[in-house]
């Protein structure tokens, strides 16, 4: 799958590993509210969304969840592939727009839910990532530690954050080697991060394994 733009790989070692306050809906209610009605309409089906997708490898008997998920764009991108997508997202306003673009798809739902506390049972999913979502995050430790529970044997968690420390969000190299650090700690295995190159921007991929 190429249409996401000027897509390429660089790989970039293992445990090669800094941001993060706060989960989605963090700020002064102003300022969610705006961001809620604008980042949907500006962020509809982000490439980022697409690599992973790519990237992840999906197969039909997976099942997969996206922790912070927004508007649901990368779900409903893995729908047609997997048997399961759910997304996960503290925000009540971007999971009211992912439902409405939704609707149709019969193996896709929405929780609403910090990632440090995911209300799924233990080794529920085969595949768990989060697009740009880990720097809002209140507690990344507890929610990598989250992720590693949710997931079955052989499953995979892959970051994904923008690879840009010019920018507030963006993450540097040393940002990488914590998060990585962090998924080792809580217990996955064969941790490495790989650059990519799409449309304008690089972004980070970090995956570990169960």
């Amino acid at each position: 799958m190429n249409d996401h733009g000027d897509h390429h790989s660089e790989h970039a070692g293992p445990h090669q590993h800094g941001h993060g306050d706060g989960d989605h809906d963090h700020g002064p209610p102003i300022w969610r509210g705006l961001m809620s009605f604008v980042y949907p309409i500006l962020h509809r089906n982000p490439p980022s969304n697409l690599l992973m997708v790519e990237v992840a490898a999906l197969a039909s008997g997976d099942r997969v969840l996206d922790i912070g998920c927004g508007p649901g764009a990368a779900v409903r991108a893995a729908a047609p592939l997997v048997e399961e997508a759910v997304g996960a997202d503290p925000s009540g306003r971007m999971l009211r727009v992912a439902r409405r673009r939704s609707r149709g798809l019969p193996n896709v739902r929405y929780v609403q839910t910090p990632a440090h506390h995911l209300p799924f049972e233990d080794d529920l999913f085969t595949v768990v990532w989060t697009i740009h979502s880990m720097h809002h995050w209140g507690d990344e430790e507890a929610g990598i530690s989250e992720a590693r529970r949710v997931l079955a044997s052989e499953g995979r968690f892959l970051v994904v954050e923008q690879f840009d420390p010019g920018k507030p969000w963006g993450i540097d190299e040393a940002g990488i080697h914590r998060i990585t650090s962090m998924m080792g700690d809580a217990g996955f295995a064969d941790v490495e991060w790989t650059k990519h190159r799409v449309g304008r921007t690089d972004e980070a991929v970090m995956v570990g394994r169960t």
